[in-house]
């Protein structure tokens, strides 16, 4: 911030540390509130989308609404895969949301 450039950061929704003071209290936030499944965060195992809804603190506030553009999930909540459990993935057995920690490609670009 000191030195005028982008910040970034990347939380659960629901999580606990973005409700802590020195969370809330950051100067210029602007939350972005976005469902990745609209960015193709999906299941490798078979397909159905993950919500994984993310809140993208940022200093710019345009940023922030290009961030929620077309991010808002428009599928049924049964339509989503829960992140639990394990799938087999490349090999080997590895958990349902370590896999969806990664972000999708379109949501970076």
């Amino acid at each position: 911030m000191e030195k005028k450039r982008l910040v970034l950061t990347e939380q659960p929704l629901g999580s606990e540390g973005l409700k802590l003071s020195i969370m809330e209290l950051r100067p210029q936030l602007h939350r972005a509130k976005v469902a990745q499944c609209m960015f193709g965060s999906e299941d490798v195992e078979n397909g159905k989308p993950h919500r994984k809804l993310t809140a993208l603190d940022v200093n710019d506030e345009y940023f922030a609404q290009c961030l929620e553009r077309d991010a808002v999930c428009l599928h049924q909540p049964e339509e989503h895969q829960v992140l639990e459990g394990k799938v087999f993935y490349e090999g080997k057995w590895v958990n349902r949301s370590h896999l969806a920690a990664a972000w999708p490609l379109p949501l970076c670009t």
